[in-house]
């Protein structure tokens, strides 16, 4: 816990140093200097089809003779992307390049991925939504892609966001709470961007998570505390720092890792008040942070964190 404490007042007291020893390749870069949303109301689908869609779901899982012979993956997917605003689905080919027929079989595929109580959830929330005639946001340039999710039911939970009124203290979009989340991709290279949120905003919150007391020593939130502030943050950001607050870390990098950060080595945190430290550090200098989740050939050339 001293050695933790120490670290902390250093990068308390100091801008450079052990951080800058060598030069950053910077990521992918967004093409805005700020995340921008737009928001839709929900469309409520013709016939009959949306009004059983749990009961499809259901009786696809279970493999149980359904009445309805349209009662497949691919129908519910239909259905379930047919409530999306058109403005959403024009953002996501506009980014990603998926048209309508991409997203129907991404979310089939999804369907047939995670557990069925995911799907019955995720399905239950949008008939529910659409018949509230609910509006929801979406990030115009969002910065991250469905690979980094496991399956795309992830990157919906991700890209869904509540209105303007509903943000939370730091600025940042809420999630749908009862939209279930997904998991973030293994092997893969996740980045936090400077544009990612809004600096100032998240930065007036930092005395919240970590304060200094009169010695300069750091005092932190609780574990929970943290989880339970990031698990609200809509955006794939949300998802990595609460993932990332754990009570044990691991090194998964085939090369090992570091315990102390340094450019383009990986970094196995002591707890989670060292990888706050380091967030922090990289929030308040405008700085990228890698992260992974398991084994990675091309390492990233800036601070990054292995779980």
């Amino acid at each position: 816990m001293r050695r933790i404490s120490l670290l902390a007042f250093f990068l308390h007291l100091l801008s450079s140093g052990d951080f800058s020893d060598a030069q950053s390749t910077a990521p992918r870069i967004l093409k805005t200097s700020k995340i921008t949303y737009s928001c839709g109301e929900l469309i409520h689908p013709w016939g009959l089809h949306f009004s059983i869609l749990t009961t499809c779901l259901g009786d696809w899982r279970k493999k149980k003779r359904s009445l309805n012979r349209l009662c497949t993956p691919t129908v519910a997917a239909e259905i379930m992307a047919s409530v999306l605003p058109s403005g959403f689905h024009a953002m996501l080919w506009r980014q990603y390049r998926l048209d309508n027929v991409s997203v129907i079989d991404e979310i089939a595929r999804s369907l047939q991925t995670v557990d069925y109580s995911v799907s019955l959830r995720r399905a239950i929330w949008l008939k529910q939504m659409t018949k509230q005639g609910r509006t929801v946001c979406w990030p115009d340039r969002p910065d991250f892609t469905p690979d980094d999710f496991q399956e795309f039911g992830g990157t919906l939970a991700a890209l869904l966001v509540q209105p303007v009124a509903s943000v939370n203290d730091t600025g940042i979009r809420r999630r749908y709470q009862n939209f279930p989340p997904g998991f973030l991709a293994r092997n893969r290279v996740h980045y936090i961007y400077k544009a990612t949120y809004d600096f100032n905003a998240v930065w007036s919150m930092h005395e919240n998570w970590r304060h200094y007391g009169i010695i300069g020593l750091p005092s932190y939130a609780s574990l929970q505390t943290m989880r339970d502030e990031f698990d609200t943050w809509g955006g794939r950001v949300g998802r990595l720092l609460m993932a990332a607050m754990r009570a044990e870390y691991e090194c998964d990098y085939h090369r090992g890792c570091v315990y102390d950060p340094r450019m383009g080595l990986a970094y196995q945190p002591w707890d989670y008040k060292a990888l706050l430290d380091l967030w922090l550090y990289c929030l308040s200098n405008i700085t990228p942070l890698a992260f992974t989740f398991g084994d990675v050939q091309k390492p990233p050339n800036t601070l990054w964190i292995s779980l």
